[in-house]
């Protein structure tokens, strides 16, 4: 998987589609882009997701958000497998993030994620990196 940083400009656009999405009601687009470092992730056949991502004190990678239309699904598997390889090189011990999507948790909790708390009409996941 190729990763690598955008610009906030691109990274504010893409996230335009999950304005609303944010358990909390609070998250905008321009608060995703500030709150980490803003990445495109693409596989060899060009499925391609935006990321924004940050470590914590607590030695959390925190996604923000991840954006990338239906090759979102089909990309699961490999987005999570590179979140892990980033916590590791970041020195991080947990992913984490929120969702109100049920599909989403669903594929999730195969890859070992657990729900930690709940946020309104959404859920915490988080998983142990190895």
């Amino acid at each position: 998987m190729k990763i690598e940083p955008i610009p906030a400009a691109e990274a504010w656009r893409a996230f335009q589609a999950c304005h609303g999405l944010d358990p909390e009601g609070r998250a905008t687009p321009e608060s995703v882009v500030s709150a980490g470092v803003c990445l495109r992730m693409e596989r060899d056949d060009g499925a391609a997701v935006v990321v924004s991502l940050s470590a914590s004190h607590e030695g959390v990678l925190w996604v923000h958000a991840a954006v990338g239309g239906d090759a979102s699904r089909s990309l699961c598997p490999d987005l999570f497998q590179a979140f892990d390889k980033i916590a590791r090189q970041s020195g991080c011990r947990f992913v984490g993030f929120q969702t109100m999507r049920r599909g989403l948790l669903r594929r999730v909790r195969p890859l070992g994620y657990l729900v930690t708390d709940t946020i309104g009409a959404g859920w915490v996941l988080k998983k142990a990196i190895q």
